[in-house]
């Protein structure tokens, strides 16, 4: 496949394609994909009459592909999307999959896992509702309206490409103010600043909201399809009380009234914007599902680990997509298939053990014993201090106890980005065993492991 990076001139023929669906995803508009191109390095091409996006995760070196975009089954395009990704020497991601793309991959790619990052989800309103705040449940947003109403004589104004130097000023002061994001802010100005320099082009709505003659706010989106817009940015003096929830009312008062959804894109997991957005009560939220294809030995992993301990696929899947490391994993296999296994977690000076099983036919023959040694051992030449684990049953102490495994009662507290539960299910019962591989007595009262990082 020969891949285009995306220019002004695609506009056209990307939306054919993109204004055919009813998806409410953010990723979708093109005025997105255009602004943030020098980011994500988008591209894109044409295959069977499947739009195909390419783009770098974050700006890193991770190459993913969207759900590829046409009229039935895409599936056939799997190992074409597979042989580029191994050409940029990379495994295959798909993102922003829809639950039904999900199920036409697992049909025909059971090797694929997915995880449903809600981090990722966009949120999207009935666009009456952000218009009119009406009912209770919008009580405090239109009293944080009249407060600022009563406090400033203020204008609404459509934005325009001549107030493009003003929009950026305000956007200076706002990230002037937040210094220590400074990396993510630095890509968010540049992708601001080339949507508003190509405003037009890019068919673009805003508005503005001036005091005493002053810009203390702007806001802009554009259609991601006939009924759908995306509000792509909003900026705002924050000294002004109340005046987000003025901005966003008056501009979506403005919209043309064929745009029946606005969507306000995702929170990524930051507890204030999710608040936020949350108050606002979204009549949905739109999926965007991330299907990753996985080697042969994460394919039996994700077996094993199923009939052993019954989890949901994707909890199997979003630790196989999130947390597993090939050099920290042990595992045993009889032919094929993978009949025992021990995994470990190196967080810090800790190697926490985890997901130790075997196979019911194959119990009693020390094929966990040996792995668990070979973990051990493996840690302890990484230089790591200390190994624990958190047994599910009182009798796997005294089968831990013979590794050096005390029960040290210590009680455990995950920190842990994607929100994956390494413990119980019940944190009351979160209780380590800890073995110290320098042969000092461990004497902490508790553990905090910090798992904040994608180790893939």
């Amino acid at each position: 496949m020969k891949f285009k990076p995306i220019e002004l001139e695609d506009k056209a023929i990307i939306e054919s394609f993109t204004y055919r669906y009813n998806l409410c995803n953010c990723d979708l508009a093109f005025s997105n994909m255009y602004a943030w191109r020098n980011t994500y390095h988008t591209a894109w091409t044409i295959v069977d009459n499947f739009l195909i996006i390419r783009f770098y995760v974050d700006g890193s070196h991770r190459i993913a592909y969207l759900q590829p975009l046409g009229d039935g089954d895409f599936t056939h395009l799997i190992p074409l999307l597979e042989k580029d990704a191994k050409t940029n020497g990379q495994c295959l991601r798909i993102t922003d999959c829809t639950p039904e793309g999900v199920a036409m991959i697992r049909r025909t790619h059971p090797e694929f896992g997915f995880w449903d990052n809600r981090d990722l989800d966009d949120y999207v309103y009935n666009a009456s509702d952000l218009r009119n705040l009406e009912g209770r449940r919008y009580q405090q947003k239109r009293n944080h309206i009249n407060k600022f109403e009563d406090n400033y004589k203020y204008e609404y104004h459509p934005l325009t490409a001549e107030m493009i130097e003003e929009c950026l000023h305000l956007e200076c002061e706002w990230c002037s103010n937040r210094s220590d994001k400074m990396d993510k802010l630095s890509a968010e100005q540049l992708s601001i600043r080339l949507a508003l320099e190509n405003f037009d082009a890019l068919h673009l709505i805003g508005g503005t909201l001036y005091v005493d003659d002053k810009m203390i706010a702007f806001t802009y989106g554009s259609a991601i399809n006939d009924n759908s817009f995306d509000t792509h940015v909003e900026k705002a003096n924050t000294a002004y009380d109340g005046v987000f929830p003025v901005i966003n009312k008056l501009f979506t008062k403005h919209l043309p009234e064929n745009f029946i959804y606005i969507n306000r894109e995702e929170d990524l997991g930051i507890e204030g914007l999710r608040k936020s957005k949350q108050s606002y009560h979204p009549a949905f939220l739109q999926k965007k599902i991330i299907g990753y294809k996985f080697d042969k030995r994460q394919v039996r992993i994700k077996a094993l680990w199923k009939d052993v301990f019954g989890d949901d696929d994707l909890i199997i899947e979003q630790y196989l997509i999130n947390h597993y490391s090939p050099c920290c994993t042990f595992t045993h296999s009889e032919g094929d298939v993978i009949v025992a296994m021990v995994h470990f977690i190196p967080i810090g000076d800790v190697a926490y053990i985890y997901a130790v099983a075997t196979a019911v036919e194959y119990r009693d023959r020390g094929l966990c014993a040996d792995l668990m040694q070979k973990a051990l051992n493996f840690a302890r030449k990484k230089g790591l201090r200390m190994a624990a684990l958190i047994p599910q049953e009182e009798w796997l102490k005294k089968y831990y106890a013979q590794f050096g495994f005390v029960d040290t009662q210590t009680p455990v507290t995950f920190n842990v980005w994607d929100g994956y539960d390494f413990g119980t299910g019940n944190t009351s019962k979160d209780i380590a065993m800890t073995l110290c591989f320098d042969d000092t007595k461990f004497t902490d009262e508790s553990l905090v492991l910090n798992i904040l990082e994608d180790i893939c």
